[in-house]
């Protein structure tokens, strides 16, 4: 299991979460001018759709505070959590 607290870098960085040998949301991090944005694409099982949230934060620490919280709920779901 990664991290709960990752380091948010000036370029995108994505990771996958999957329970069960399924996908189950992609979280994305980018800068967009001076700001970060975070992503959580989630996908719903058996319907094929997915729900986009994005996320908007003035600076990589508290983007990273998110994505850590983020990361660290899905881990306590069970979830498996890599960085694609």
């Amino acid at each position: 299991m990664q991290s709960a607290a990752p380091r948010l870098v000036p370029d995108t960085s994505i990771w996958e979460v999957q329970s069960d040998g399924a996908r189950v949301a992609n979280v994305t991090s980018r800068p967009d001018g001076a700001e970060i944005v975070v992503t959580a694409e989630i996908f719903h099982r058996g319907r094929g759709a997915t729900v986009t949230k994005p996320h908007r934060f003035a600076d990589a620490d508290a983007a990273s505070s998110f994505v850590g919280d983020l990361v660290a709920s899905f881990a306590y779901l069970g979830c498996q959590i890599s960085r694609a």
